[in-house]
This record gives C-alpha cells, structure tokens and sequence, in this order.
C-alpha cells in the first residue's frame, strides 16, 4: 500500500476514534447518548447473581431493608422525597462495610449549583480521600461512581434517559489517565425500582471503538436488592484495592478486552499530560492565542497523541485536541 493510503485510513480511524467520544459527550442529550450506545455498542444482560466478582452480603441487605422498608411512592419529588432515600440506604449500607472493613469509601449526594452540560449525579461513590475532588462544583466524576436517581421508573423516557447519564458517568470515569479501575459499575433507581448496569469500554480495535454495557433486570426494592448494593459496592472497594497494590484481578469473569487500553504505548504520554496539566496556549493561524486545559488522555493515533480537552477562552466544554 501507498503511504499516502496509509496516513488516509489511519486518518479515517481516528476520526471514528474522537467521534466515538463526541457521541457519549456531556454536550449530547442523554437519550440520544444511550441511543447511539444501543446502536452501536455490545448490550447483555447483567445476571448479578451468576457473576462471580459480586458477593452479596445477605445480613448487611436485611439489616438496611428493614431500616428503610417503605420505599417512596412513584413519581413522588425527585429532589425532596426520592433522592434521600436512595442516598440514605446507599449510605446506609456503605456504613456498615465500612465498619466490617470490607469498604473504604464515602457516599455523597448532590451539592446543588448545577450548570447546564455539566454533569452531576444523584449519588457519588468514591474514596474519602477524593472527596475534596468529589464535592466540586461540577464534580470530579473520574474519582468516583456517579448513580442515578429518577421519581418514576415505570416512565420509559425517563429510564432511557437515565441510562444515557450512567453511560455519560461512565465516559468521565474510564477515560482518566489511568482509571481508577476498568469497570464502570452504575444504578438507576426510583427508590421503588433498582436497576444496576456494568460498562467497560472495548478500544482495542480503533476501527470500532465501542461500550460494553451490562444491565441488570429490574428488581423491586428488598433485602435481595440491599444485598446486591453491597456486593456491588464491596466489588468497587477491591477493585481500588488491587489496582492501588498492582495486584491483577483474578476472575473467570476478567476478560482484559474490555478494558480502557491506549492504542500505543509512549513512555513520553504521561510526562506529556503532566506537563500540560496545569494548562497550555496554542497559537491560532491568525495570532491570536487560545488557552486549551487538557482533561482526559483519549489514546493514541500512529503519529499523534489524542487528548480531550476545554477551550476556557471559547467556553467549550469537550474537544478533541490531537
């Protein structure tokens, strides 16, 4: 082949690598996010109950069931009745790994202060010593799980619409450089309904970078559900833990496809994202400079390295900078 085929096709590849990120962008709605994901990406079933990485812990589920028995009515305010349950339990519950030491982790609810294309969930999942990082106004969501809350599940756009907000939690989470983990672990829930979703994203092939999400089915709210929350939240807990040790999750269920991988490895990259983190000017064809504060490292093409970046000068919130 012609290097000039060449350069064109690995042109063409990563122009499908940035649009895959533009389409699962905060600027995106959430349902046409989840509908481009639903497209486009690899969907299965969730059986929580078949995997292997998350072990409900019955006791725990049955302690904060009966605490908290009496879910709120669908459809009931969204910001004064059925988000403080949902964080409540899910605090709750986090409480007590916490006190058994099977959990290190802080559960937050939402500040207030929202700006439109920012992106704030319901409930925020991380380690407490992200919580500076996590309390920002918008917060730091690659610090942490975002979770959704909505006031009536039974409501399919509003379901379809929640989806499409794990998946945008998930785009900040996976693509930090590195993650935290390789796994996205999400809820939706009314308080009445819970419905839990997995998302890794699958980039090892730049001709078709794609979402792999897992969703559960929906469950009522019951000890069974409790006890889900805390396997899941147990599950997140190790994973921290084995990536802050080195150690290699070790599961019939690992596949290390589906993982955020970089198409090249540089050993310059993160001296690079270092160095610029604080933020760099780029000089326009007409003179003028423009302020560019890198956010998140995208991956690699073959002779560039891609980066998501703002443009404080423009108030753009996503751009691909290569």
């Amino acid at each position: 082949y012609s290097e000039q085929y060449i350069q064109s096709l690995q042109r063409i590849q990563d122009l499908e690598y940035e649009n895959f990120f533009l389409r699962i962008s905060n600027t995106q709605s959430s349902a046409s996010v989840y509908r481009f994901v639903r497209a486009h990406g690899d969907f299965q079933l969730w059986e929580i109950e078949e995997d292997t990485d998350i072990n409900p812990l019955r006791g725990a589920g049955d302690d904060v069931f009966i605490n908290n028995h009496d879910p709120p009515a669908q459809g009931s305010s969204e910001v004064d009745v059925t988000q403080p349950f949902c964080k409540d339990v899910v605090s709750e519950i986090n409480e007590i790994l916490n006190g058994m030491r099977l959990s290190n982790l802080l559960v937050l609810g939402d500040g207030g202060g929202r700006v439109r294309d920012n992106v704030f969930p319901d409930i925020i999942i991380g380690r407490s010593d992200f919580y500076k990082e996590l309390t920002e106004n918008p917060p730091d969501l690659s610090k942490g799980l975002g979770w959704e809350v909505k006031n009536d599940l039974s409501n399919g756009s509003k379901v379809t619409e929640g989806k499409g907000q794990l998946i945008k939690y998930a785009r900040a989470y996976l693509t930090a450089n590195p993650p935290l983990t390789n796994v996205f672990y999400g809820c939706l829930t009314d308080g009445k309904l819970w419905l839990f979703v997995k998302i890794q994203f699958v980039l090892d092939n730049p001709n078709n970078p794609i979402v792999k999400f897992e969703e559960s089915q929906t469950y009522e709210w019951s000890r069974k559900t409790a006890s889900f929350i805390t396997g899941i939240i147990e599950r997140y807990h190790k994973d921290l833990s084995m990536r802050a040790s080195g150690e290699k999750k070790e599961s019939q269920n690992n596949d290390e496809t589906y993982m955020y991988r970089n198409k090249s490895s540089i050993s310059t990259e993160s001296l690079l994202a270092s160095f610029i983190k604080e933020g760099i000017y780029i000089r326009l064809h007409s003179g003028n400079r423009i302020h560019v504060q890198i956010t998140s490292h995208l991956g690699n093409g073959r002779e560039c390295i891609v980066f998501l970046a703002q443009v404080h000068d423009y108030g753009i919130k996503d751009a691909v900078l290569k």
